[in-house]
Parts: structure tokens; sequence; C-alpha cells
């Protein structure tokens, strides 16, 4: 059995599709746009383009369409409290309802990885 590169593969599926369409303003299929949206892991949206002939604008709206849901980080691993640090007391609330409370000796390195991760 042959290992097929997705985007020949794709390609071939968009080629069949534009054979068989009934009308020449027929949408494309949702499920060749997912399939082209996921080929963004392994090619460039120009190398895409290209390849299956259709436009930037087209792409960019199948793009947002289908981004993957961002992922939620339920634990964010800290690194160890520096014993000479003052104590202090921090109380963040975020937009979606989420909070997060630290007491202690709450280091700058500390401080930095929790800035870091919220920005995610």
């Amino acid at each position: 059995m042959k290992n097929h590169d997705p985007l020949s593969t794709l390609v071939t599926a968009f080629s069949l599709w534009r054979e068989k369409r009934t009308k020449g303003r027929d949408p494309i299929p949702q499920s060749l746009r997912r399939q082209a949206v996921a080929l963004l892991t392994n090619y460039s949206k120009s190398t895409i383009i290209s390849a299956l002939k259709i436009s930037g604008g087209q792409f960019k709206q199948w793009c947002e369409t289908f981004k993957p849901p961002k992922q939620v980080i339920d634990f964010v691993p800290l690194p160890p409290l520096e014993l000479e640090t003052p104590t202090l007391t921090l109380e963040l609330s975020f937009t979606n309802g989420s909070q997060l409370c630290l007491s202690g000796n709450i280091s700058a390195q500390l401080l930095s990885t929790l800035i870091q991760e919220t920005r995610r």
C-alpha cells in the first residue's frame, strides 16, 4: 500500500468534486473545507491555496470557521518558592469568572511564570 501525500489526496478530492458538481456556483462541501484547514499543520497557506485552486479570502474564512478551540490548561507547574522572598497576597479575577488566590512567599520568577501562562 502506498503512503499518499495528504495535499495530493485533497487536490484529487477537489478535482472530483469540481467534475461532479451540477452548477458552477455550488459551495465547496464542509468536509473538503475542513480537510483544507487541517493541512495547515504540514503546509503553508500559499501552498494549500495554490494546490487547491481557491482564493485566499475563501481560505481565510474557512480557517476562522474551523479553527480549533483554545486549549484550557488545568494545571500549570510553578517554580519552587525562594526562601527569602517577602510574604505577599495576590488575588486575580479573570473576565471569564475564574479567580486565582495566592498567599505566601511569592518570588519574581513565580509571578513571571503566572503572567506568561495567563497570556496563553
